[in-house]
């Protein structure tokens, strides 16, 4: 694989809205989430993957998540090898937090526009998969054809709404609305999930803090969506589905 030009980002981030920034680090993840397609015990998720996958990416992101099976150990050497047999995109790998079932690595990448540009990868061996994982097909703007073992649809899905009660971050309210406009999210699966976390479903969690979502509405969502898609409009509409 060759790493692309600067044209060809500048025309691709024209094309579809973003900032040029931006787009480099989407291509940056999209090649790392190729050279992890193949990789066993390996399940991609997140707000990255439902973008990605399922959502027709609505907005871009700034790291990857997987559950896994793989000891940690055994991440480390993968992520290395892949750092050092693919110099034309990485520079080099640093472990950030390191447990015994959860590990946190930066990689940093030849960006065109700093010397210290970088992706987040988390991985996690804690959460229980319930149901079977499945391969889907990476959409992206870079003519990168391939499919990555990813969590099954509606495991992800619950497990956004999950996140949207139990932390405060924009973007997934921003996910949980684009989810909820052409789909719904199996609320028994969503209590098991939480279950295992110690927590309840209770809708009030997403609109307990809402001023503190507004506060950063704009400088978390903004840079990353081309949708004009406000907070206020956001949780109304949220609020007209899960407490109706």
């Amino acid at each position: 694989m060759d790493l692309i030009n600067l044209s060809d980002l500048i025309d691709i981030a024209e094309e579809n809205k973003y900032t040029v920034e931006y787009i480099e680090k989407d291509y940056f993840l999209t090649v790392l989430l190729y050279f992890l397609k193949d990789i066993d015990g390996l399940y991609f998720k997140g707000g990255t993957a439902l973008n990605k996958i399922f959502l027709n990416q609505k907005r871009l992101s700034e790291d990857l998540d997987f559950t896994t099976k793989l000891e940690i150990s055994e991440l480390k050497k993968i992520i290395g090898k892949i750092v050092a047999e693919n110099k034309p995109f990485f520079i080099k790998e640093e472990y950030d937090k390191q447990l015994n079932d959860f590990i946190r690595i930066k990689i940093y990448y030849k960006s065109f526009f700093s010397t210290s540009s970088y992706i987040w990868l988390d991985f996690n061996r804690r959460p229980t998969l319930l149901l079977e994982p499945e391969k889907y097909v990476l959409p992206n703007f870079y003519s990168l054809d391939f499919q990555i073992t990813t969590l099954n649809k509606k495991e992800l899905f619950a497990e956004k709404l999950c996140a949207t009660i139990t932390r405060n971050q924009p973007r997934d309210y921003f996910d949980l609305y684009f989810i909820l406009k052409n789909d719904s999210i199996d609320l028994k699966l969503t209590e098991k999930k939480l279950l295992s976390a110690d927590k309840k479903l209770d809708f009030n969690m997403i609109f307990k803090n809402a001023n503190k979502i507004y506060s950063r509405w704009k400088d978390d969502i903004s840079k990353l969506t081309n949708y004009n898609l406000g907070y206020i409009e956001c949780i109304k509409f949220l609020d007209s589905k899960l407490r109706k």
